[in-house]
């Protein structure tokens, strides 16, 4: 079934029976981006995460900071390492091992830190959520109801997950609210219910809480921002057309003649009710910085992350539709689970690799 569109508009007929959203749609909002600001984010820095066995080598790490200024950090290529921080950016702990045990993880997708700095660990492969209490001690795991991309938790100890599930009632639905008991309560985010399995980051989607209690979603290969209420309805949706955002169904392998495509990385609110975006964008000048793979025929990769991939921020005001602002950062930063901190990759004089990060601010 992975390779079959599927269209389930007839889902929206059994709603009240499987808890799938029948609400009316508000239309998509042309935002509007008349001269917004291009030089008024700034990126301020937090401080330098280094440990030769605790950061490996690739841009993509998930890291949470608790109420201490610790940090949580899991990287895509140690999936079952978890591990703690101090505020001063050294290494002090493993949390975990790799395993199916109580505390062991196979391949963390997701990491919050909720009110009372709860820590919140979804393994995607093992399809559970584990919890720490504050001191790093193993509390329980609950399920989860199919593999998860990534998720928000809400003040209640519910979550939102963003997750492809397969069965009937919630194919082609990227999003799922669950209870604190890990109970499915429904599904929804998407208004026709199409799921394309063949395409690149189907489904997936960035994830973002406002102080409503809604959650604002960005597909990874379009920017198509929307509000969803836990009601499972569409409560706002804006879209964009940038010359470097094109929407796209298949990214493809990275060759000379096939660049990166786009990737939308992290949406959240502010406490001035403006919605940030952090999107990947391909590099000017990304041909230059490739060199092929020996041992792989066809297949090249980057000489340098941070020439082929840059990085756009952008903020928008959802009450006037407006874009505030819209700046280029030539290196790869990526968003965190924490809403306006963000991390950037890279390897010091030594080859040793570290992360640099930054809280972004506005200034006007």
């Amino acid at each position: 079934m992975s390779g079959l569109s599927l269209r389930i508009g007839a889902l929206l007929l059994v709603a009240h029976l499987c808890g799938v959203s029948a609400h009316a749609q508000a239309p998509a909002i042309l935002l509007k981006a008349e001269r917004p600001c291009t030089t008024c984010l700034k990126l301020r820095p937090v401080t330098t995460l280094r440990g030769s066995g605790e950061i490996t080598a690739g841009a993509t790490t998930i890291i949470a900071r608790n109420r201490r200024g610790q940090f949580l950090l899991t990287h895509v290529n140690e999936p079952a390492g978890l591990f703690l921080f101090g505020a001063d950016g050294r290494p002090l702990r493993r949390i975990g091992r790799r395993g199916h045990g109580p505390g062991e993880f196979v391949s963390i997708r997701a990491l919050k830190i909720s009110a009372g700095d709860t820590i919140h660990v979804f393994d995607g492969q093992l399809q559970r959520v584990t919890l720490f209490d504050p001191e790093l001690n193993f509390v329980r795991t609950g399920p989860l109801p199919g593999p998860v991309n990534l998720a928000v938790v809400l003040p209640d100890g519910g979550d939102v997950q963003n997750g492809t599930m397969l069965s009937p009632d919630q194919v082609g639905l990227p999003l799922h609210l669950l209870d604190r008991a890990g109970r499915r309560l429904r599904s929804f985010g998407s208004t026709d219910g199409a799921f394309d399995g063949m395409a690149s980051w189907a489904g997936w989607r960035a994830l973002g809480l406002s102080p409503r209690g809604s959650v604002w979603t960005l597909p990874f290969t379009s920017y198509q921002l929307e509000e969803w209420g836990l009601d499972g309805g569409l409560k706002r949706s804006f879209r964009r057309d940038p010359e470097w955002f094109e929407p796209y169904r298949i990214a493809g392998r990275l060759t000379p003649q096939n660049p990166p495509r786009p990737r939308a990385d992290a949406v959240w609110e502010d406490a001035r009710g403006l919605v940030w975006t952090v999107i990947e964008v391909v590099d000017p000048a990304w041909r230059r910085h490739l060199k092929p793979i020996p041992s792989v025929p066809g297949a090249w990769q980057p000489t340098d992350l941070h020439r082929v991939v840059d990085t756009v921020i952008e903020v928008i005001d959802p009450g006037t539709g407006r874009l505030v602002a819209s700046q280029r950062f030539r290196d790869l930063v990526l968003g965190t689970s924490d809403p306006g901190l963000l991390v950037r990759y890279r390897e010091d004089a030594a080859g040793e690799p570290a992360l640099d990060l930054f809280r972004v601010e506005l200034e006007r």
